[in-house]
């Protein structure tokens, strides 16, 4: 590769010069994350592990009693939630804050995956697998409500629009019919968006 220096003549670098860190950060990154290796986390009474997505949405899981000792865990996160896995050797109480966020929780004493609040506390027993799984709530409604309105607002214009052209070629049932139902349709529409 070819450039100038800071004289105006043309150089040629040399990639040999940066072979050797290129090589230790390509050996870094292939070796790490397949490395074996016994990693320990230790959270005795009132400590707290916290998860977060956003700004907006976390997920705090608190040690009410006893010591939470991981040393089999997996977790994931995404931009709309994520999961925490791991076995408990000693039995714990734990309790699970997050804000904005749906829960569901299995394994503790044999339970099946549910839903719980914010503020739940769960109790496990010693080799229990817990798995807590956590979701943005998503509100579909929003969009749809803008659509709604619109609809609406056409349909409240369109409606008497439609009547008085029918009723200009003498067509007064289908005027009358037809030109209330929608204009009430839209009615309805544009008021649920702006409920």
């Amino acid at each position: 590769m070819a450039c100038k220096n800071s004289y105006g003549r043309v150089t040629t670098m040399r990639f040999y010069k940066y072979l050797p860190i290129t090589f230790l950060i390509l050996l870094a990154v292939t070796l790490i994350p397949n490395a074996k290796g016994d990693v320990r986390l230790t959270f005795p009474t009132n400590s707290k592990l916290c998860f977060q997505n956003d700004v907006e949405n976390y997920l705090t899981i608190e040690v009410v009693e006893g010591t939470l000792n991981l040393t089999d865990f997996n977790f994931h996160l995404d931009s709309g939630g994520g999961y925490f896995k791991f076995a408990t050797p000693t039995p714990v109480s734990i309790k699970i804050v997050c804000s904005n966020l749906t829960v569901k929780v299995s394994g503790d004493q044999g339970n099946e995956l549910r839903s719980i609040d914010s503020g739940s506390i769960i109790t496990t027993n010693a080799g229990d697998r817990i798995l807590i799984i956590w979701d943005r709530q998503i509100e579909p409604l929003l969009p749809m409500m803008f659509i709604f309105g619109i609809v609406g607002l056409g349909a409240m214009i369109g409606g008497p629009l439609y009547a008085i052209n029918k009723i200009k070629k003498r067509e007064y049932l289908e005027a009358l019919r037809t030109g209330t139902i929608v204009t009430v349709i839209g009615i309805s529409l544009f008021i649920a968006w702006l409920w």
